[in-house]
Protein backbone atom coordinates (compact mmCIF):
# COMPACT_ATOMS: atom_id res chain seq x y z
CA UNK A 1 0.00 0.00 0.00
CA UNK A 2 1.41 3.37 -1.02
CA UNK A 3 0.60 6.47 0.99
CA UNK A 4 1.73 9.86 -0.34
CA UNK A 5 4.40 8.13 -2.41
CA UNK A 6 5.73 6.20 0.59
CA UNK A 7 5.35 2.55 1.48
CA UNK A 8 2.93 2.12 4.43
CA UNK A 9 4.77 1.18 7.62
CA UNK A 10 2.75 -0.24 10.51
CA UNK A 11 3.52 1.00 14.01
CA UNK A 12 1.67 -1.92 15.64
CA UNK A 13 3.30 -2.81 18.95
CA UNK A 14 4.99 0.58 19.27
CA UNK A 15 4.28 3.57 21.49
CA UNK A 16 3.18 7.08 20.63
CA UNK A 17 4.35 9.90 22.89
CA UNK A 18 2.32 13.11 22.69
CA UNK A 19 4.30 16.22 21.92
CA UNK A 20 3.95 19.05 24.49
CA UNK A 21 1.94 21.03 21.91
CA UNK A 22 -0.90 18.45 22.03
CA UNK A 23 -4.06 20.46 22.77
CA UNK A 24 -6.56 17.59 23.07
CA UNK A 25 -6.99 16.96 26.84
CA UNK A 26 -7.52 13.24 26.12
CA UNK A 27 -3.96 13.03 24.82
CA UNK A 28 -1.96 15.75 26.60
CA UNK A 29 1.33 14.10 27.70
CA UNK A 30 -0.19 10.73 26.70
CA UNK A 31 1.65 7.51 26.01
CA UNK A 32 -0.36 5.30 23.65
CA UNK A 33 0.39 1.64 22.97
CA UNK A 34 -0.70 0.79 19.42
CA UNK A 35 -2.43 -2.59 19.18
CA UNK A 36 -3.37 -2.22 15.54
CA UNK A 37 -2.16 0.01 12.73
CA UNK A 38 -3.00 -0.50 9.08
CA UNK A 39 -3.94 1.59 6.08
CA UNK A 40 -7.52 1.41 7.39
CA UNK A 41 -6.67 3.14 10.69
CA UNK A 42 -5.15 2.58 14.11
CA UNK A 43 -6.26 1.56 17.60
CA UNK A 44 -4.47 1.58 20.91
CA UNK A 45 -4.63 2.44 24.59
CA UNK A 46 -3.45 5.41 26.62
CA UNK A 47 -1.27 3.63 29.18
CA UNK A 48 -0.63 6.56 31.51
CA UNK A 49 -4.15 7.66 32.53
CA UNK A 50 -5.28 5.84 35.64
CA UNK A 51 -9.06 5.69 35.91
CA UNK A 52 -10.29 8.28 38.39
CA UNK A 53 -13.72 6.69 38.69
CA UNK A 54 -13.31 2.91 38.71
CA UNK A 55 -10.94 0.49 40.36
CA UNK A 56 -10.57 -3.26 39.87
CA UNK A 57 -13.08 -4.08 42.63
CA UNK A 58 -15.74 -2.02 40.82
CA UNK A 59 -15.18 -3.99 37.63
CA UNK A 60 -15.12 -7.38 39.36
CA UNK A 61 -18.30 -6.52 41.28
CA UNK A 62 -20.02 -5.25 38.11
CA UNK A 63 -19.58 -8.69 36.55
CA UNK A 64 -20.12 -10.60 39.82
CA UNK A 65 -16.62 -12.09 39.61
CA UNK A 66 -15.11 -13.73 42.69
CA UNK A 67 -11.83 -12.01 43.38
CA UNK A 68 -8.81 -12.44 45.59
CA UNK A 69 -6.77 -9.76 47.31
CA UNK A 70 -3.98 -9.88 44.70
CA UNK A 71 -6.46 -8.88 41.98
CA UNK A 72 -7.18 -5.62 43.79
CA UNK A 73 -3.71 -4.39 42.80
CA UNK A 74 -4.51 -4.57 39.07
CA UNK A 75 -4.34 -1.11 37.53
CA UNK A 76 -7.39 0.30 35.71
CA UNK A 77 -6.84 2.95 33.04
CA UNK A 78 -8.89 5.23 30.83
CA UNK A 79 -7.62 3.85 27.53
CA UNK A 80 -9.04 6.60 25.37
CA UNK A 81 -12.22 8.45 24.42
CA UNK A 82 -13.64 5.72 22.13
CA UNK A 83 -15.70 2.70 23.31
CA UNK A 84 -15.76 3.92 26.92
CA UNK A 85 -18.27 1.22 27.84
CA UNK A 86 -15.89 -1.58 26.77
CA UNK A 87 -13.30 -3.33 28.96
CA UNK A 88 -10.02 -4.49 27.49
CA UNK A 89 -6.97 -6.15 29.01
CA UNK A 90 -3.36 -5.86 27.97
CA UNK A 91 -1.40 -8.71 29.44
CA UNK A 92 1.87 -10.59 29.41
CA UNK A 93 2.45 -14.35 29.33
CA UNK A 94 0.67 -16.74 29.12
CA UNK A 95 -1.00 -15.94 25.82
CA UNK A 96 -2.96 -19.16 25.39
CA UNK A 97 -6.30 -17.96 26.78
CA UNK A 98 -9.17 -18.02 24.32
CA UNK A 99 -9.73 -14.57 22.89
CA UNK A 100 -6.17 -13.31 23.45
CA UNK A 101 -4.72 -11.50 20.44
CA UNK A 102 -0.91 -11.44 20.37
CA UNK A 103 0.37 -7.96 19.54
CA UNK A 104 4.08 -8.59 19.97
CA UNK A 105 6.24 -11.06 21.86
CA UNK A 106 5.54 -9.41 25.22
CA UNK A 107 1.94 -8.20 25.04
CA UNK A 108 -1.47 -9.61 24.15
CA UNK A 109 -4.89 -7.96 24.01
CA UNK A 110 -8.05 -9.57 25.35
CA UNK A 111 -11.58 -8.59 26.16
CA UNK A 112 -12.77 -12.07 27.06
CA UNK A 113 -14.74 -12.64 30.24
CA UNK A 114 -12.71 -15.82 30.78
CA UNK A 115 -9.46 -13.85 31.03
CA UNK A 116 -11.02 -11.16 33.25
CA UNK A 117 -12.41 -13.85 35.59
CA UNK A 118 -8.99 -15.54 35.77
CA UNK A 119 -7.38 -12.18 36.63
CA UNK A 120 -10.00 -11.62 39.35
CA UNK A 121 -9.23 -15.02 40.88
CA UNK A 122 -5.48 -14.29 40.76
CA UNK A 123 -4.99 -17.08 38.22
CA UNK A 124 -4.57 -14.95 35.10
CA UNK A 125 -1.44 -13.47 33.60
CA UNK A 126 0.92 -12.02 36.21
CA UNK A 127 1.34 -8.79 34.23
CA UNK A 128 -2.03 -7.31 33.35
CA UNK A 129 -3.73 -3.93 33.01
CA UNK A 130 -7.44 -3.17 32.53
CA UNK A 131 -8.53 -0.44 30.12
CA UNK A 132 -11.87 1.31 29.78
CA UNK A 133 -12.11 2.71 26.26
CA UNK A 134 -9.63 2.96 23.41
CA UNK A 135 -7.81 5.52 21.31
CA UNK A 136 -8.65 5.29 17.62
CA UNK A 137 -7.71 6.90 14.32
CA UNK A 138 -9.49 6.72 10.96
CA UNK A 139 -7.61 5.83 7.78
CA UNK A 140 -4.76 8.31 7.25
CA UNK A 141 -5.50 10.29 10.42
CA UNK A 142 -2.55 9.02 12.48
CA UNK A 143 -0.17 9.44 9.54
CA UNK A 144 -1.33 13.06 9.18
CA UNK A 145 -0.78 13.68 12.90
CA UNK A 146 2.71 12.16 12.66
CA UNK A 147 3.54 14.45 9.72
CA UNK A 148 2.36 17.41 11.84
CA UNK A 149 4.78 16.40 14.65
CA UNK A 150 1.93 15.68 17.05
CA UNK A 151 3.47 12.37 18.16
CA UNK A 152 6.88 10.81 18.64
CA UNK A 153 7.16 7.06 18.06
CA UNK A 154 9.01 4.67 20.31
CA UNK A 155 9.88 1.01 20.01
CA UNK A 156 10.05 -0.23 23.59
CA UNK A 157 9.35 -3.31 25.60
CA UNK A 158 6.30 -4.25 27.62
CA UNK A 159 8.01 -2.92 30.76
CA UNK A 160 6.73 0.55 29.81
CA UNK A 161 3.17 -0.81 30.21
CA UNK A 162 3.60 -3.07 33.21
CA UNK A 163 6.66 -1.99 35.22
CA UNK A 164 7.30 1.75 34.89
CA UNK A 165 5.20 3.78 37.39
CA UNK A 166 2.19 5.29 35.59
CA UNK A 167 3.10 8.89 36.45
CA UNK A 168 6.60 8.46 34.96
CA UNK A 169 5.74 6.78 31.64
CA UNK A 170 5.76 9.87 29.42
CA UNK A 171 9.08 11.13 30.76
CA UNK A 172 10.50 7.58 30.72
CA UNK A 173 9.50 7.18 27.07
CA UNK A 174 11.14 10.49 26.17
CA UNK A 175 14.29 9.50 28.05
CA UNK A 176 14.45 6.26 26.02
CA UNK A 177 14.55 8.47 22.93
CA UNK A 178 17.30 10.59 24.51
CA UNK A 179 14.99 13.60 24.88
CA UNK A 180 14.82 15.93 27.87
CA UNK A 181 11.14 16.97 28.21
CA UNK A 182 12.19 20.43 29.39
CA UNK A 183 13.96 21.02 26.08
CA UNK A 184 11.21 19.59 23.90
CA UNK A 185 9.16 21.94 21.75
CA UNK A 186 6.23 21.15 19.55
CA UNK A 187 7.25 23.85 17.06
CA UNK A 188 9.65 21.87 14.87
CA UNK A 189 10.18 23.50 11.52
CA UNK A 190 8.76 26.89 12.51
CA UNK A 191 10.98 29.96 12.67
Amino acid sequence: MMMNGHEFQSLKGQFLLAMPSMQDPNFSRAVVYLCEHSAEGAMGFVINRSSLTLGPIDIFNEFALAHGDTALAVQVYTGGPVQLDEIFLLHGHPFDAEGSYLIDDGVALSNSMETLAAVARGEGPEKVAIFLGTAGWAAGQLEKELMENTWLTLEAGSDLIFDVPVEARWENGLARLGIDPLLLSGDFGNA
